[in-house]
Order: C-alpha cells, then structure tokens, then sequence
C-alpha cells in the first residue's frame, strides 16, 4: 500500500510530524533504496524508519545478490548458447558426414560380398586348373618314360645294325676269297684241258656266286647304312624330344605347385574377404548407429539453444526487476571477490593444484581450449580437461623432482610430457572408475629452473570411450 503526500485530504490526515517519514517511505516505494528514512520526533516515528531501514537494508542484500546472479545468469546464457551453436554446427555437420560416411560403408559392404563371392568363383576355378596341371604333369611323365623305352629300342637298333655290319664285312670276305678261289680254279681248269672242262664249270658257277654274293653285301651293308644313319637321327630325336618333354613336365610340375600355392593364397584371401565383407557390415551399422547419435547431439545443441533463450528472458525479467529501484550495491566480500588459488608447500614439497593459474613459477599456464571444472558429481575436487589434440598446460618450476597425478576413468585418453624440451613420454589416463593417480614421476633433477609441458594427444586406450586429458595437480619435491 502507498501513501500519497499530496492532496489536501489526505494531507491533513497524516500528523505533520510523520509526514517526512511518510515522504521517504513513499519513494521507497517507488523504488528509491537511496533515501535516508527520517523518523520525525515522535518514537512511533523513529520505531517505524529503523523497521524500515532494516527492511531496506535486507532489499538491497537481496538485490545486491540478484545483481550478481543477473551478471552470472547473462555470462553462463551466453557461454551456453555459444557452445550450443558450435554443437548443432558440427553436429549438423558431422551427421551429414556420417550419412555419407554411412552409404559409403553399405556400399563397400555390398562390393565386399560380391568379392568374396567372385574370390570363391576364383578359387574353384584355380582348383580345375590345378587338377587339369597335374593331369598334364602325368601324361608328361609318362610320355617321357615312353620316349625313354623309345629311345632305347634305337639304341637296341642301332646296335644290331652293327652286328649285321660285321656279319656282311665277314660275308663280303668270304666272297671276295671265294671269287678269288673260282679264279685260280679258272686258271688251273685252263692249264688241266679237257680234263679240267668240268672244274671251269664249277669255278664258273663259284664265280657267279661269289659275284652274286658280292652285290648282296653291297646292298646290305648301303641298307645297313641307312639304318645306321637314319637310327642316330632317331636317336638324335629322340632325346631332343626327351629334353623337351622333361623340361614340359618340369613347367607342368612348376605351375602346379604354383597352382597349389595360388590355391592356397585364394582361399585365404576368400576367407579374409568374407570376414572384411562380415566387418564392413558390421561398419555400416555402427556409422548408422553413429548417425542416430549425432543427431541426437545435434538436437541436444537445439535444446540448449532453446534453454539458452529461455534463460535470456529470464534475464531480461531480473532487469526489469532491478530496473524498478535505485540502490547502491552492497560491498561484500563474498560477493565480489574472485578465488585465487596458490601453490602450497609443505615438508619440502610444493603442490600445484590444476586451478592454480598463471606463467610464474609453480604456476599452471593453459592452452585456449583447457577447461577448468570447479566442481564434479563425484565430489572428489576439481580437475582441467581437454579433448582438442595439441593443446599444451606448461609448468615452469624449481626443485629435484617432479610427479605429475591425473584423473584416471573410463572415457579418458593418453596424454604426452615433455621435460625441458627433451623426449616425449606418453601417460595413459583409462581407468575402469574414476580416480586421482600418480602418472608420471621425473628422474632426480640438476638445479636450475625447468619446464614441463603436458600435450593432449587426441589418441586413447582400446578399452576408453574417449580421448580426454586431465590435470589433478603437480608436485615438486625441493
């Protein structure tokens, strides 16, 4: 209810000593937390201003409070809708990707199967022809064996052939005596007369014979000849055809072998494709699966537009709330002073917690995409994470010896230290629940001042579900 000081009614209504105080309280109403309330003389006068004043003084607590959670409401709205549209644009982005991703997957799937199912067709095919190699590897051998008999036979021949030789040089002898013989019985018939007119005619007929023989030989031993002649070119032949078969049968053997081989290689590279085509379809229904779950982001990034907005009204809503009075702030501590957090030492050991920011010394220096939780679910303290890979968090420090204690749990990834520029060395943060460990423990340290830097990797355990990289804190040992 307000109260009005102007108008003479009401005026004269209202005892002149309250009427400062009626005045004051009036532009309270109206919204000034400005004026000093004046109680008059009388003591219901002051009784009420001092009421007043502590109304007052608990409004402006209370708006100081609204002021600051305004303040807060706009920054955290703004960050919010922020990492909404970064979400729904690669959400949107990343599931049309996956789509594709998603049809290509199908269709390597499909030309699996039908390699598979050709790498099969291939692998019978290689089986005949394997079959129909070793048959030709057979026959060649055998025509080889029978080359060989062959061969041998004209050896056989060409032997005899000699024999007949000898035996018609021995016959072409006899004749030659025998003509000689029928010409000195010629001779001795002619110097015998009449008494040796029959002996001509048997040294005739001897002669006769012995011609006879003669011409015989000749033919003989020109057909020997021939079979002589014509059984070294068989020969000849036929081991010019045996070197051929045995070099056939070599190649027939060669591709068989290679044939089995190749039948082997087929069958493998058909039990592999067959297990690529079950692995691709596998694929494509995980990259579905993949798609259903960014579109899921995708509207989740929606939603947080949506709240997003809803918490913009509601900002505008305490504006319009704050814009109705006028009021100086309330200077608490606790309500403008930012925590600081420092390293700490204690029995020669510093300890430098992940919210302790800053480029001195025993100080956290983060990259841009470092986040810094100020409180978890799990209630086990505070942590910094990153999941962009070459993002560094870089301690400068003084002391013998260093440790470094990350959040071990199921979706975290590997992370890599470097010490004063030297080798990296890789920390796994997986862990099957979630919990601060010790990662890393440097070797003892000259004096001097070092650096250490901590690389998020974008590379995870098998076993995780993602690749975050956690810092606990540091500790130096002096």
């Amino acid at each position: 209810m307000r109260f009005r000081t102007a108008g003479t009614s009401q005026t004269g209504r209202i005892p002149a000593e309250l009427r400062p105080l009626v005045r004051d309280l009036q532009a309270i109403a109206d919204g000034d937390l400005t004026v000093q309330i004046d109680g008059g003389s009388s003591a219901a006068g002051q009784a009420i201003a001092a009421a007043a004043g502590r109304v007052v003084d608990d409004l402006r607590h209370v708006l100081t409070d609204v002021t600051a959670g305004k303040e807060a409401l706009g920054t955290g709205w703004r960050e919010v809708n922020d990492v909404a549209w970064s979400m729904l644009e690669t959400s949107e982005t990343t599931a049309s990707r996956a789509n594709t991703a998603a049809t290509t997957a199908n269709e390597v799937s499909d030309s699996m199967h039908r390699i598979a199912a050709a790498t099969e067709e291939l692998a019978a095919t290689i089986r005949e022809v394997a079959s129909h190699a070793s048959l030709a590897s057979s026959v060649a051998t055998d025509v080889t064996v029978q080359v060989v008999a062959a061969n041998g036979t004209v050896g056989q021949l060409q032997s005899a052939s000699r024999e007949i030789q000898k035996i018609v040089d021995l016959i072409s002898s006899i004749a030659s005596q025998t003509h000689l013989l029928a010409l000195n019985a010629t001779i001795e018939a002619a110097r015998a007369g009449d008494a040796g007119l029959g002996f001509t005619v048997v040294a005739g007929e001897v002669k006769a014979l012995a011609a006879q023989t003669s011409t015989a030989t000749t033919n003989v031993t020109r057909s020997v000849g021939s079979i002589q002649t014509g059984s070294a070119a068989a020969a000849e032949v036929m081991n010019a055809v045996t070197d051929t078969i045995s070099r056939v049968s070599d190649n027939q053997s060669a591709i068989a072998a290679a044939v089995e081989q190749q039948t082997a290689t087929t069958h493998e590279i058909g039990r592999n494709t067959a297990l690529a085509a079950q692995g691709s379809a596998s694929l494509a229904s995980n990259v579905q699966d993949l798609v259903a779950a960014v579109r899921a982001t995708a509207y989740a990034g929606a939603q947080a537009r949506t709240v997003a907005g809803e918490l913009a009204e509601l900002e505008s809503s305490l504006d319009a709330v704050l814009g109705r009075y006028t009021f100086i702030p309330v200077e608490r501590a606790e309500a403008v002073a930012e925590r600081i957090s420092v390293a700490t030492t204690a029995d020669g050991v510093v300890t430098i917690q992940n919210d302790v920011f800053g480029t001195g010394l025993y100080e956290l220096s983060y990259g841009e995409h470092w986040r810094h939780s100020k409180v978890t679910i799990e209630s086990d303290g505070t942590d910094s994470y990153c999941g962009i890979p070459d993002d560094f968090v870089t301690l400068r420090f003084r002391g013998r010896q260093v440790r470094f204690y990350g959040m071990v749990e199921a979706n975290h990834g590997i992370g890599a230290i470097t010490l004063d520029g030297g080798p990296e060395v890789l920390v796994d943060e997986y862990g099957a629940s979630r919990d601060s460990r010790m990662l890393w423990e440097s070797p003892l340290l000259n004096d001097g001042e070092h650096t250490l830097s901590l690389r998020a990797t974008g590379l995870m355990n098998p076993k995780s579900r993602y690749i975050w990289t956690t810092v606990d804190r540091f500790e130096v040992t002096l």
